[in-house]
């Protein structure tokens, strides 16, 4: 009896969550217009009292929204002022969400210009499954990328290595000693996020950076070329 008023309590709290926790912002629409969004987001502190003991419930409603939320400011207006409040919500309810850790932290990192939030994303989600090869990997190149921290990716791909079912890949990529903000390496790892990723939207987004990283690496390889010919 008690499960079940909890329950209805929860799903009842969900459909009519209270203005005082909402979060509000403005967005500018075009230059001559505003509109107003409003967020159903609880703050940390109310996460316990929302959940009733159903936070993998809560963190797939609050995952629908934030996929929501992201494929229209990306087809807009680019301005994604809640995605990281979004996926920190959802991983403190579900620290097991795969799914949820991969498309913020890559997000966050090449769509948001936030690769440190990327960052301690990763590293939450490695303190909550330490095992997991995916996620050093993917802190590892936001450190050699974006942080040009190369001893820190380094080490991450080398315990990446070790991990059960880590590709063959990644010993090479951790002896490889790449260097920093790489076009190559940016290629290489858009190339694989494409092929791992199906939300539509985040395809889009990672297909645009691919196309820049490859404009990037052209561009690297004509001036090498043009070096080569002035000096002969």
């Amino acid at each position: 009896m008690t499960k079940t008023l909890g329950a209805l309590l929860f799903f009842g709290f969900i459909s009519s969550w209270s203005l005082g926790q909402l979060h509000e912002f403005h967005s500018q629409k075009d230059e001559h217009e505003k509109v107003r969004e409003v967020l159903y987001l609880p703050n940390g502190t109310a996460l316990s009292v929302l959940s009733f003991g159903y936070q993998n419930v809560l963190a797939d409603v609050l995952w629908f929204k934030t996929v929501s939320y992201f494929g229209k400011h990306y087809r807009g207006d680019k301005d994604y002022t809640w995605l990281k409040h979004m996926c920190t919500l959802i991983t403190d309810l579900n620290p097991r969400a795969e799914e949820v850790f991969a498309f913020c932290g890559t997000m966050l990192s090449w769509e948001v210009e936030d690769p440190r939030g990327a960052h301690d994303l990763f590293t939450k989600a490695i303190h909550y499954n330490p095992q997991y090869w995916r996620y050093y990997y993917l802190r590892g190149f936001i450190s050699m990328y974006f942080l040009e921290n190369q001893q820190a990716a380094e080490e991450d791909f080398a315990r990446a290595a070790t991990l059960t079912d880590a590709p063959v890949f990644l010993a090479r990529l951790a002896a490889s000693k790449m260097s920093l903000s790489d076009p190559v390496a940016a290629v290489a790892f858009l190339t694989n996020m494409l092929e791992t990723t199906e939300d539509p939207n985040q395809r889009a987004a990672l297909a645009d950076k691919l196309k820049q990283a490859k404009r990037k690496l052209w561009l690297q390889q004509q001036k090498a070329n043009d070096s080569t010919e002035s000096s002969t």
